[in-house]
């Protein structure tokens, strides 16, 4: 499994996508944990992967979604020991908000997804319904009728009656 972490660096407005193990770096630590994490020197942490030169200190927080990690909110600082507690706080608060919004998204995206889907489901529905005769024709001394209900929105059975001469017809059921 891969996450995308883009680097934005404001002094040379450099903007990369950079691909990195789930299981690496102090984000991968941060996920696996559950745990944030306040590295006041990131020179001095084994688990660091450097994404930026200038980078001195880091704060990481995974994102949780229920029991499920959806992400990592990682800032960087060029100064060590920039980070606090207060700032590991406020980060776990906005967290929290990044989280539900995430979540929100996705249940919105899905909502999107199924309501095309029943859409798509509708049409096909008309056109089914519309390859199907509407009424059985006549033949001397039978009187057929007919209905096709689908078990669901969509069915596959078809039907057909075709006159062969003045004494026979032909019922295909499919």
């Amino acid at each position: 499994f891969f996450s995308n972490f883009t680097k934005v660096n404001l002094g040379d407005n450099e903007i990369r996508n950079i691909r990195i193990k789930i299981n690496e770096g102090i984000a991968g630590r941060a996920i696996q944990s559950g745990r944030a994490y306040n590295i006041p020197d990131v020179s001095q942490n084994s688990d660091y992967r450097e994404l930026r030169q200038a980078t001195k200190s880091q704060l990481t927080i995974p994102l949780y979604s229920g029991e499920k990690a959806i992400g990592v909110i990682s800032l960087e600082s060029d100064k060590l020991n920039y980070f606090t507690d207060q700032d590991l706080a406020l980060l776990k608060a906005f967290s929290g908000h990044a989280s539900i919004a995430i979540n929100n998204a996705w249940l919105y995206k899905n909502v999107i997804e199924k309501k095309k889907l029943e859409s798509d489901l509708l049409n096909a529905s008309e056109v089914q319904q519309s390859l199907l005769q509407k009424r059985a024709p006549t033949f001397a001394g039978v009187e057929l009728t007919f209905t096709n209900i689908p078990c669901k929105l969509v069915g596959g059975d078809f039907y057909d009656i075709q006159e062969l001469d003045n004494h026979n017809f032909l019922l295909s059921i499919g």
